[in-house]
């Protein structure tokens, strides 16, 4: 049920096959009754969608704070960067604090975003693991540009109704 909240292709495939289905069944036969069904799906796939829209589950709320935190990045906002960290988390601040004075953000991209959630703790606990890039422009002028690109592993945990980050680990970095 909830592959069915968090993408709307497996409904859109489904609503398809059965239209199909129902309109070759309409040609070979004339019968009203399959027209009527045809709208009849047609509504229970457009109820589903906009269901699929307006609920939002924690792995989308988890995928929105990682794109929140890279468009916060891209605009070098970086009290709004932290204002997606826990006060305890130390090393993640400390990064922030150390680019901030390094770099300047002018791009960013996130490629195979992988998101876990645990409710084994209260309150609930969330990783997501992906390939991020960072293009930037050291704030030495006698540098200029560069790209990092890195595999990412951030935790982050339920505070209320959003989820921070309380640590996050860079590994592997990937040459380019």
């Amino acid at each position: 049920m909830i592959t069915l909240l968090e993408e709307p292709l497996p409904i859109i495939f489904v609503g398809i096959v059965i239209e199909a289905i129902l309109a070759g069944l309409f040609v070979a036969t004339r019968r009203i009754a399959l027209l009527l069904l045809m709208l009849a799906t047609l509504l229970v796939v457009l109820a589903l969608l906009v269901v699929e829209h307006l609920v939002v589950t924690e792995r989308e709320q988890v995928e929105a704070t990682v794109f929140g935190i890279a468009e916060a990045l891209e605009a070098n906002d970086w009290d709004r960067v932290k204002s997606y960290c826990t006060p305890d988390a130390r090393r993640t601040r400390a990064r922030i604090d150390e680019a901030q004075q390094l770099v300047e953000i002018l791009d960013t991209g996130i490629h195979n975003l992988q998101i876990s959630i645990s409710h084994v703790t209260s309150p609930p606990l969330a990783e997501a693991r992906f390939q991020g890039v960072v293009t930037y422009r050291r704030r030495d002028p006698f540098v200029g540009y560069g790209r990092y690109s890195a595999r990412f592993r951030v935790q982050f945990r339920r505070t209320g109704q959003r989820w921070l980050v309380t640590d996050h680990i860079e590994h592997q970095p990937v040459s380019r």
